[in-house]
């Protein structure tokens, strides 16, 4: 195992910072595309509080995350129905600032 080490250590070295690369830029294309997302949350709340009206919480939360799995469906994969939830909120939240604000 030592020999290995010592005969291939620039290679195992040079591996390390490239797989360290593409996690970094899988990182950052990552949080860019949650930015969109957020972006795009905020106008699909908003959509579904003008639609629904007021008391009808879990109807509007099932229409938002049906049009988020049709128009993100590969996030689905990594975003479970509580944390897509818990982003309604913070949307909602978001949503009553700009609306006392303006």
């Amino acid at each position: 195992m030592i020999g290995f080490l010592n005969q291939y250590w620039v290679e195992i070295v040079l591996g390390a910072i490239v797989l360290g690369f593409i996690a970094y830029v899988s990182y950052l294309i990552y949080n860019k595309r949650m930015d969109k997302v957020k972006e795009w949350l905020l106008y699909a709340v908003l959509e579904a509080e003008k639609f629904f009206g007021s008391g009808t919480g879990k109807i509007k939360l099932r229409y938002v995350y049906d049009k988020f799995v049709h128009r993100y469906p590969v996030l689905k994969i990594f975003i479970s129905f509580e944390r897509f939830s818990s982003m309604v909120d913070v949307a909602l939240k978001e949503l009553e600032e700009l609306i006392k604000s303006k």
